[in-house]
């Protein structure tokens, strides 16, 4: 691992060089060039390599520092009156510095008879000259490839955090379908139906609508994200099959505060959290229980929130795959801007508390 580190960082290394050398290499062209333009016979072609081909070579040993301070200081909205200085003094200095190496080097060893020996002079005259607008330019354009790399790493991380959502969706749906399809639910559901047809036979053909839309809006659900609406909609759907196979051992409560519905909460979310409440408990309990689910909004924020009467915990909790799934799908939504917390409800059993951004679908999905 270590040695492909070296490799990948001496890789970007002689990039940076061979890109400051063509620079260089142009030059060489312009001054041999002008040489033969103005007859000068005496300037070797070797000389003009020596002298030219390497001078912007202290750009390579700049760049890290200069994409440093493109990291640091972007331009952005609302970093830009921050950023500009920064910048302008950095040009500066950077273009200042490669100036005086260049400088010191050329009348020291002046590669050409017109070129000026003393270094004020030929400081002076480069200061007005097209190279000091060249510094700028070669500072502009590592600051610019800096912006252009970290746009498109940031692209490949949604890609890649859009991908690893749409798996997590794709898990949970099939965990869903799994669970609302394994032998046991079946059997009670259908036994249910089968009796209600000749005792109750509307309630009978509720209980086939509901296993129908359920499973409809399991398959619809493509997406991360969806609006309470929705999800209160499937939950209602398999809670009402639920409420069936734990007869009257169960009871449900469902409240969303007005102006909630129309918020994203990521799909089957409040389905995999009432699972565990029914699964951990309410079931093994004889004489059942409660779950109650709450969406209310607390400014930016909506919070959700589902409890049970049922069994508890005692201890540290060991968080199962559900629950895992859900704090991971979550991370990838909303980044750090969320919480998921579990701790004792307030009547013996669990309560499992959600906060996220209070946003709609389309700026959770699109922004």
């Amino acid at each position: 691992m270590q040695i492909a580190v070296g490799n990948s960082r001496l890789r970007r290394a002689l990039a940076v060089v061979g890109i400051w050398l063509v620079p260089g290499l142009l030059q060489c062209v312009q001054e041999a060039t002008y040489a033969k333009s103005h007859g000068a016979a005496d300037v070797s072609l070797l000389n003009i390599l020596l002298h030219y081909l390497p001078s912007w070579l202290p750009w390579a040993a700049f760049t890290p520092a200069v994409l440093w301070i493109a990291r640091r200081f972007p331009f952005q909205r609302g970093t830009l009156a921050r950023a500009l200085p920064v910048h302008i003094v950095a040009c500066l200095m950077f273009g200042g510095v490669h100036l005086l190496i260049v400088g010191l080097f050329r009348t020291s060893f002046p590669p050409a008879p017109w070129t000026e020996p003393d270094l004020g002079l030929w400081l002076t005259r480069t200061l007005w000259s097209l190279h000091s607008q060249a510094e700028v330019l070669a500072y502009a354009g590592v600051v610019t490839a800096g912006h252009a790399f970290a746009a498109l790493r940031s692209a490949r991380e949604r890609e890649l955090r859009a991908a690893r959502l749409e798996g997590q969706l794709t898990e949970a749906r099939l965990a869903a379908l799994r669970e609302q399809l394994q032998p046991h639910f079946l059997f009670n559901t259908l036994n249910a139906i089968d009796v209600l047809m000749v005792d109750d036979p509307q309630r009978a053909g509720q209980m086939l609508r509901r296993l129908s839309d359920l499973l409809r809006l399991t398959l619809e659900d493509v997406g991360p994200l969806h609006t309470l609406a929705r999800e209160l909609e499937h939950l209602r759907c398999y809670l009402g099959i639920e409420a069936v196979r734990f007869s009257d051992r169960l009871k449900t409560k469902i409240e969303a505060d007005e102006g909630t519905l129309e918020l994203a909460v990521p799909s089957l979310l409040l389905q995999t959290l009432v699972e565990n409440a029914l699964r951990h408990g309410i079931g093994p309990r004889v004489r059942g229980g409660c779950v109650s689910v709450c969406a209310r909004r607390d400014g930016d924020w909506l919070e959700l929130v589902v409890e049970d009467d049922g069994e508890g915990f005692e201890g540290d909790l060991c968080e199962g795959i559900g629950l895992s799934n859900s704090r991971e799908r979550l991370a990838g939504l909303f980044g750090a801007e969320y919480s998921l917390k579990i701790e004792a409800g307030t009547a013996g059993g669990t309560r499992v508390h959600v906060r996220i951004p209070a946003k709609t679908e389309w700026n959770v999905s699109r922004g």
